[in-house]
């Protein structure tokens, strides 16, 4: 069926809800015009990128031309979790595939490259206003740079990366960095037993709203820690770091009122006895050098090689920080308004618009799996998409994290060829034996783009 003019600049999930709602009458049509108008529709997917992650989310504020009576739809707010991938074409495809001059915010779970490879390319074509990282100390970032080493991944760009994060952001058009407060293998953080700190949503009034109205304010009041200014030939370039405290939540406020839809990170780290090894071998190799001068060092084959035999030295934990990522509603509402799942040609419901993003998070150990666990509970009822962490890997997977979500309706893991015998067949046999919850494969292959889309009020 050809669709009317109205309907064509419309996002998939709008032109769904034409075909389910509309189409016999021109009364209907009319009432689902009064309702776009009312309501603000967001959009999240799993991009298909391979063995790797790009999630990408967006908020539409549906428009109207009076004069012409066409509707469309315009990103008002969007944000990105993890851009990488082993496969590059399929990376670079999905990364041109997301159309918006500019990102409001891109949360990075971790430093591997098949979770930030297109990072570079992605800020290039879309700068992020805000990039949020889990706090990385000066060893942190050198430890990231070993592993590197040791993969065989390493590049002169990721090294310019550790060695000046701020310059390196700037030099892509971000104007602000916020690190997270992570809990930690040693207790549960401050504060971090509460769970997230919520806004309250405060009403309407949405109407007459331009791409980049939105905004991101944090429930609690960052810290400034690092400040880069740069004039030269009469332009200025200005990149702020701020640290948040625990708990703290990142609502969206969309036209001066905070809706109901919050973006809410939680990072982890391991306990400081961890850490002691790689800094003691960092020491026997180096001495007291910085940082940058370390990580100066290793673009030469000999400072690699003194770096990876720290790395060596250290842990078999390679997964030291993930960051995950809550995006959905700040509390239930009693309908939600065009509630759609998608994956290639399918189309089907999805009854609970939220979704957990896990990185490469290890669910195995306990201590970390709770406190996962435990600091989302009260998003859980709502949580109908769980992005399982490592790709699906049988080591870093643990049954009650699917069991802490009772609406559960779609595990998702991001995977492409690999030699890591990635997803597990355990974690898909697990998900076999629940009729009610849907494994979702998204790899290389452009019809296995996984979205969803809801419409809701306020």
């Amino acid at each position: 069926m050809k669709l009317p003019k109205m309907i064509t600049s419309l996002p998939r999930g709008l032109v769904v809800l034409w075909h389910r709602h509309v189409r016999k009458s021109k009364s209907k049509i009319i009432g689902i015009r009064e309702m776009m108008m009312e309501y603000l529709f967001f959009e999240q997917s799993q991009r298909p990128v391979g063995q790797g992650g790009f999630h990408f989310g967006a908020i539409h504020e549906i428009a109207r031309d009076t004069t012409q009576d066409v509707f469309s739809a315009d990103f008002i707010f969007t944000w990105a979790y993890d851009c990488g991938s082993n496969q590059s074409d399929a990376l670079t495809r999905e990364i041109n595939a997301v159309s918006c001059s500019r990102l409001d915010v891109l949360f990075l779970s971790h430093l591997d490259k098949d979770h930030v490879s297109g990072v570079d390319e992605l800020l290039l074509k879309a700068p992020a206003k805000t990039v949020v990282l889990p706090y990385l100390s000066d060893t942190d970032w050198l430890f990231y740079l070993g592993r590197g080493i040791n993969d065989g991944a390493i590049s002169g760009n990721f090294i310019s990366l550790v060695s000046d994060p701020l310059q390196w952001f700037m030099d892509r058009g971000t104007e602000e960095i916020i690190y997270m407060t992570a809990a930690s293998d040693d207790d549960d953080g401050p504060g971090f037993e509460d769970g997230p700190t919520d806004p309250s949503p405060s009403g309407e009034g949405r109407r007459d709203l331009k791409a980049g109205s939105a905004q991101l304010e944090w429930t609690r009041r960052p810290t400034k820690v690092a400040e880069r200014q740069i004039i030269a030939e009469g332009t200025s370039s200005r990149i702020v770091a701020r640290q948040v405290p625990a708990r703290a939540t990142a609502a969206i406020v969309v036209g001066g009122n905070v809706v109901n839809w919050v973006l809410s990170p939680f990072a982890f780290r391991p306990s400081k006895a961890k850490m002691k090894v790689f800094e003691a071998k960092l020491v026997q190799k180096f001495g007291t050098k910085s940082r940058t001068e370390i990580a100066g060092l290793a673009r030469s084959p000999a400072g690699r090689e003194q770096l990876r035999e720290c790395y060596d030295a250290t842990l078999a934990d390679n997964n030291l920080h993930s960051m995950a990522l809550y995006s959905g509603p700040i509390h239930p509402v009693k309908t939600y308004h065009l509630s759609t799942a998608e994956l290639g040609s399918f189309e089907g419901n999805a009854l609970n618009p939220a979704w957990i993003s896990t990185g490469d998070y290890d669910a195995s150990v306990a201590k970390r799996r709770n406190s996962l666990i435990k600091y989302y509970h009260r998003y859980s009822s709502m949580v109908g998409q769980l992005c399982l962490p490592h790709h699906g890997a049988t080591p870093s997977f643990h049954a009650d994290l699917v069991e802490a979500y009772p609406n559960l309706e779609h595990t998702i893991v991001a995977v492409g060829p690999n030699t890591y015998k990635h997803p597990g067949v355990e974690v898909e046999a697990f998900i076999a034996g629940k009729p009610q919850i849907d494994f979702i494969r998204v790899d290389q292959n452009p019809n296995t783009g996984f979205t969803t889309t809801v419409m809701i009020h306020g």
